[in-house]
């Protein structure tokens, strides 16, 4: 995240470079066929969990042709609520399958493939919709080599041939490869500030290995009226920094569901009940924000420090995609490069994302450094800041990195919206009408301006219990 050595009440000393601060998948679907701990194979199909939401049905069979409820089977087939399937193929809610192919909720599988909700699959590729027969229809994809999603029309875990592969989507904002999608399965960029709710003693780690909460006094009364300020820009994200709580709800409710933007939490106390219901309640539009800049340059360190972390946060019970800074007061991205992969691949949720501060350090390479990060494996979002120093940047270093990312389809956080202290922030007061030059270019002039950022259906339809 990005930081400051200057905090309101706090002297702190810092470094130079302190900076601104499927593989036997089961399928699942809402309103269509429910699959738990079953297999296809030489034309059988084993279920359980029987029948779940509306138009949904679970078919099983052991060799010879079974239907049910106006369905119609040959070769081996089972079909229930008028399905067809041939060829050892499953299908039920009018779904059709062949050769060993399952289909339920109108979806159509074959070679062994598996579709809910209006999916297709083949070559056992797996694709799930939200809603099956008489729900929300998910859209078509195709995939092979034994791939699974879940909550919609998804696919994830290997590479789809022979057709378009299939989004992913799960109902909540997720890591996919190296980008990040909507709970809709869209590939989403975001794009917007950062902004300080409470402020607090800069270093330091709590013994889960976390940042320490900022709990500390108000910066300028920060609260839902700026976040609305912020929403002017038409930003599609933000960052939040700090906070108790009790106060936590109010500020994502603006944030979220009245000013549609996903929101990166950082700075909070991830142990505390009523943080946790709070986070929880908007898990679907959320990035957790643990662990932003380490201090030290070990990298060797950061990888056991960073799995901690993973653990730790999982442990808790959380489930939103967790984003980790890098080390050099996070701006060194060798250190990511290096130990990245093994970090991302030990979250059992396989949700977890990385963060790079792009200045100083880096200054003087950014489109060889941006071509780095947009061949990783995995989601780097790279964040943008003035911070004019002897260090490498130039007063134009923050607009190279914000119109660099967009087009390689990354991620970035401008630091910040207002109130840092050292002449890094976007406006003068915390309002739209107060942009100063740095906000005017990166809300309004840039190529890569915030008025025009993309916000998904599943954004703009945002909305928790």
């Amino acid at each position: 995240m990005g930081h400051l050595s200057y905090f309101a009440g706090v002297l702190v000393a810092v470094a130079w470079l302190a900076g601104c601060g499927g593989t036997g998948g089961v399928s699942l679907g809402s309103g269509g066929a429910t699959q738990s701990g079953g297999s296809s194979a030489g034309g059988r199909t084993l279920s359980s969990g029987g029948r779940t939401g509306s138009g949904g049905s679970v078919a099983s069979g052991s060799g010879g042709a079974t239907s049910g409820d106006g369905g119609s089977a040959t070769g081996g087939g089972s079909a229930t609520g008028g399905g067809s399937a041939t060829g050892g193929g499953s299908a039920s809610g009018g779904g059709s399958a062949t050769g060993g192919g399952s289909a339920s909720g109108g979806g159509s599988a074959s070679g062994g493939g598996s579709a809910t909700g209006g999916g297709s699959a083949t070559g056992g590729g797996s694709v799930l919709g939200t809603g099956g027969a008489g729900g929300r229809g998910g859209n078509t994809g195709a995939v092979t080599g034994g791939r699974s999603g879940a909550g919609g029309v998804s696919a994830t875990g290997g590479n789809g041939t022979g057709g378009a592969a299939g989004s992913s989507a799960t109902g909540a904002l997720h890591v996919n490869g190296r980008f990040l999608n909507d709970g809709d399965g869209q590939q989403i960029v975001l794009r917007g500030p950062e902004l300080v709710h409470r402020w607090g003693v800069y270093a330091g780690i709590t013994a889960l290995g976390v940042d320490v909460p900022w709990e500390g006094g108000k910066n300028n009364n920060v609260g839902s009226p700026t976040i609305r300020e912020m929403g002017k820009t038409k930003a599609n994200a933000m960052r939040l920094l700090g906070g108790i709580g009790n106060e936590l709800d109010e500020l994502l409710k603006t944030a979220v569901v009245e000013q549609k933007m996903i929101v990166s939490v950082a700075r909070v106390d991830w142990t505390n009940a009523q943080m946790k219901t709070t986070l929880q309640k908007y898990a679907k539009y959320l990035i957790l924000h643990p662990r932003g800049e380490f201090t030290h340059r070990d990298a060797g360190l950061w990888r056991t420090e960073a799995l901690k972390v993973v653990k730790e946060i999982r442990a808790l019970g959380y489930t939103s995609p967790i984003e980790i800074g890098t080390t050099g007061y996070g701006q060194t991205w060798s250190t990511i490069a290096t130990h990245g992969r093994e970090v991302a691949t030990s979250d059992p949720l396989k949700n977890t994302l990385f963060l790079l501060q792009l200045y100083s350090e880096y200054a003087k390479i950014i489109p060889a450094t941006l071509n780095e990060i947009a061949a990783f494996p995995h989601p780097v979002i790279v964040d943008a800041c003035l911070f004019t120093s002897d260090y490498g940047n130039t007063p134009n270093t923050y607009k190279e990195v914000w119109d660099q990312t967009l087009p390689k389809n990354l991620s970035s956080f401008y630091w910040d919206w207002w109130g840092d202290g050292e002449g890094n922030s976007m406006t003068s007061s915390g309002t739209f009408a107060s942009l100063n030059a740095i906000g005017q270019y990166i809300a309004n002039d840039s190529p890569a301006a915030l008025k025009n950022t993309v916000k998904t259906p599943f954004l703009l339809n945002a909305a928790v219990p």
